[in-house]
């Protein structure tokens, strides 16, 4: 059903390695949105938040939890994102966890930062989520 890339494996398991056993599962959620930009919403979860509405599926070393309404949209979905936003060598995002959820995080603000610097980043970012979207099709 999903695909991981490499780097995206073990991103998950060092996470889940580090949780000290609190997290057993990534949990993914579709959020509304364009049909076009999807959004996804990825978390570390115990497997025993599994939701009534909610799948277990398996990933590759670990559990993944995805809403039922998603499954579809999930469907040969690659969770590589950030791999291909940081091999432009042009932006560097890294992950975080912010509210016990897993994020992508990318540091603005530094002194010769400009507004071109930041659309120019988010350029990088929608093509590279476009381009899964594609190798989804």
């Amino acid at each position: 059903m999903l695909n991981f890339s490499d780097r995206a494996q073990d991103v998950v398991r060092s996470y889940l390695d580090e949780s000290g056993g609190e997290f057993d599962a990534l949990r993914i959620t579709a959020q509304p949105g364009s049909p076009v930009a999807p959004r996804f919403e990825l978390a570390l979860v115990a497997l025993d938040e599994q939701g009534d509405d909610e799948r277990t599926v398996d990933g590759p070393g670990f559990s993944v939890l995805v809403k039922e309404s998603d499954v579809e949209r999930l469907e040969g979905a690659t969770i590589d994102f950030v791999d291909r936003v940081n091999e432009s060598g042009k932006v560097l995002l890294t992950h975080t966890k912010l509210d016990g959820k897993l994020v992508a995080r990318m540091a603005i603000g530094g002194t010769y930062t400009e507004a071109r610097h930041v659309d120019a980043a988010w350029a990088l970012i929608d093509a590279a989520a476009r381009g899964v979207e594609e190798n989804e099709s």
